[in-house]
């Protein structure tokens, strides 16, 4: 199904993002894969997909990685853009 074992990708990616994905797992599933995992970051959970994407040519069903954010307050930096800080990344807007 990919051109590494589904396991090969999953370490290769783990090692790529250095634990910055807890619970880091590639669900195989008939028409491709699912990511899953837990992080505090967006831009971690793109990365991962981005590097699954250059592994491999099997389709990406689903990047189910959570995004876990702090509880902090507003004047935590945590879930903040850097260059719009009014826009919080952790909260759903509609």
């Amino acid at each position: 199904m990919t051109d590494l074992s589904t396991g090969a990708l999953q370490r290769q990616v783990n090692g790529r993002l250095n634990g910055r994905i807890s619970e880091f797992h590639l669900a195989a599933e008939a028409q491709g894969l699912v990511l899953r995992g837990k992080t505090r970051s967006y831009h971690v959970k793109q990365i991962a997909q981005h590097l699954v994407m250059e592994a491999t040519r099997t389709p990406i069903l689903a990047n189910d990685i959570e995004v876990i954010c702090a509880s902090g307050g507003r004047d935590s930096s945590e879930g903040r853009h850097p260059m719009y800080p009014d826009v919080d990344l952790c909260k759903e807007y509609p």
